[in-house]
């Protein structure tokens, strides 16, 4: 018999930031992601807000294969000064090519890899009534093998 305890962790995680990498900066060596040496992030999203990030990494299995569906999202709010970024964003992004870093307080996950690329979307959430909290929501999509 195996005995699980239930207990709370102490330790509080809180997501800080975010970064996009494309797949080929990801290599998958000995079982688990690396970052290649030499490259930077395409965007890296600071102070992600809380209350807008949702996380879903579900186990999955196929003819005995496991793997993970990954389903990630969050809020940026942009202003009309950063227009020149919203554009850049919708171009570049909007395609499946990618590598995500999430980095919280306590740890950092690379997912997605030169084999297993994620999809990431750019989601228009602007609601024009002049509060100045116009939203774009990144979603990250796609399955892999390694988390």
């Amino acid at each position: 018999m195996t005995t699980i305890l239930n207990q709370i962790d102490c330790i509080s995680r809180e997501i800080r930031n975010i970064k996009i990498y494309p797949n080929y900066a990801v290599r998958f060596i000995n079982h688990k992601n690396e970052l290649s040496e030499g490259y930077q992030p395409l965007f890296s999203f600071e102070n992600i807000i809380t209350e807008d990030y949702r996380q879903s990494i579900k186990t999955l299995q196929q003819r005995g294969n496991y793997y993970y569906s990954i389903d990630i999202s969050f809020g940026v709010y942009l202003t009309e000064v950063q227009s020149d970024t919203l554009q850049y964003l919708l171009q570049s992004l909007n395609s499946k090519r990618f590598a995500v870093q999430l980095v919280t307080n306590t740890a950092t996950t690379l997912i997605g890899n030169v084999y297993e690329p994620l999809r990431i979307e750019v989601h228009n959430h602007t609601k024009n009534d002049e509060q100045g909290r116009d939203k774009y929501e990144i979603v990250i999509k796609g399955e892999v093998t390694n988390v």
